[in-house]
């Protein structure tokens, strides 16, 4: 397991405040195993946000790939319609939401829409989900990942535009390589992880970026935090979003599902 496979959900983790709602997608373990890291050490009251708009504050151990919304009602401690989550509860809680781009560009903008021309797709991805949302503002805070960073992901410009990050400073990039963050002056490198150097990034980066005045070495992993993702991901389910093949990641559920 490389260094990136680590330090970006612990990256991702340290976002998160004590009390925060965290929302779960389908198929983003990493946002996942940061929630239960951060609810294991340092922040015991976040709450999590299942699809079919459940809220439990159980933590999921150890994490998993597949039948997440029947243990999420299992363990619930509310549950509502859509309007009743988005309008009563999310518009007052505070929420962190983690956003996973099939691109996104140095200006912001996000592209989870399609690869290649609009009418003539080389790949049709999910769609934009709540990017539209997180785009005027509608959760307290937001942060982006690219679990592979390559030119491909953080590109000079995306294809589509289905949003851009909130304007509001202090939205980072986490990448298995570094952490961006996106300030007034445009997309600024901040730290490096153990081993890469500013090259390195520059080299698997499309979009033009500035290196900052203190950017330095991601923080290691306490041995608290190791600990806390040892416990939340035995299996490695975070590998998930590290894999290109279908057939690796079939065979990742596979084995999830078979060792429970």
């Amino acid at each position: 397991m490389n260094h990136g496979e680590i330090l970006l959900p612990i990256c991702m983790a340290r976002e998160i405040r004590d009390g925060d709602l965290v929302p779960m997608g389908l198929g983003t373990p990493l946002v996942a195993v940061a929630a239960m890291v951060a609810k294991l050490t340092h922040a015991p009251k976040a709450l999590f946000l299942y699809p079919g708009n459940v809220i439990t504050d159980e933590p999921m151990l150890p994490v998993r790939l597949a039948g997440i919304e029947t243990w999420a009602q299992h363990v619930a401690i509310k549950t509502s319609s859509v309007d009743d989550m988005l309008f009563r509860v999310m518009y007052k809680a505070s929420v962190i939401q983690f956003l996973r781009p099939a691109q996104v560009d140095g200006a912001g903008y996000l592209n989870t829409v399609v690869i290649g021309p609009y009418s003539n797709p080389t790949v049709r991805l999910p769609g934009p989900a709540v990017i539209p949302e997180a785009s005027t503002g509608w959760f307290s805070r937001m942060h982006v990942y690219v679990p592979r960073h390559d030119v491909r992901a953080i590109v000079a410009s995306v294809d589509f535009r289905a949003g851009r990050v909130s304007s509001r400073s202090g939205v980072k990039l986490f990448t298995d390589l570094c952490v961006f963050e996106w300030t007034l002056d445009g997309l600024v490198l901040t730290s490096l992880h153990p081993g890469i150097t500013v090259d390195d990034v520059r080299q698997r980066t499309g979009a033009k970026f500035l290196v900052g005045d203190k950017c330095e070495n991601t923080l290691e992993p306490t041995n608290y935090e190791r600990n806390a993702l040892e416990s939340c991901d035995p299996r490695a389910v975070r590998r998930y979003e590290f894999l290109t093949s279908p057939a690796e990641r079939l065979k990742l559920v596979m084995a999830d599902v078979s060792g429970r």
